[in-house]
């Protein structure tokens, strides 16, 4: 049997990272919906927590844009992993985890260059883990239709055609979406 703990500090951390994680969950949402400048107020509210607990957690917007940042690299390096372990369909998994990549793109162009200047040494080394992820998966895919000349930095370069507004790939209909999904994942394989 497990007692509870009668610590109070404990409560309250494990309080406060319920509170991050929400504030983090809503600033996600908010900055794929609104753009990277919605409020602190719109956050907030999403989150369903005050105003007073994302600036607690996240004074500086720089700040909060590198958590997002983490979270979305440790969340891509997590599924790149996912699919070069997928031993049920290898090219199933590549493709599932190219549409991921592709979403995340859509939804958060732009994030990454906005704290070029000023990325810290986790946003570099999350950044080394994605790329090894990313090369690991590229290798595993090579041997199941992956074209050989396909590396990580052309798969980033692919994903990210569905954020560039002169592709207008993002902005399609679901039906033209889908089809410049296939057309490039046909593109792909050998």
């Amino acid at each position: 049997m497990v007692l509870a703990s009668s610590d109070p500090q404990s409560h309250l951390r494990v309080d406060a990272e319920r509170n991050r994680e929400r504030v983090l969950g809503a600033a996600k949402e908010a900055f794929s919906r609104l753009g990277f400048d919605a409020s602190y107020h719109d956050i907030a509210r999403s989150a369903k927590v005050g105003v007073g607990t994302v600036y607690r957690r996240f004074p500086e917007r720089p700040a909060l844009l590198e958590a997002v940042l983490l979270d979305i690299l440790r969340d891509i390096s997590f599924h790149a992993h996912s699919a070069t372990v997928d031993r049920r369909d290898s090219w199933q998994a590549f493709e599932a985890f190219f549409e991921k990549l592709a979403g995340v793109h859509q939804r958060y162009a732009g994030l990454s260059e906005r704290l070029a200047g000023a990325a810290s040494p986790a946003v570099k080394t999350a950044r080394d883990d994605w790329l090894e992820k990313l090369q690991a998966l590229c290798a595993h895919a090579w041997a199941h239709g992956l074209r050989k000349d396909i590396g990580p930095h052309e798969l980033h370069y692919l994903a990210g055609l569905f954020a560039r507004r002169e592709c207008d790939l993002a902005n399609q209909s679901r039906s033209g979406h889908a089809l410049a999904m296939r057309v490039i994942l046909d593109g792909m394989r050998q």
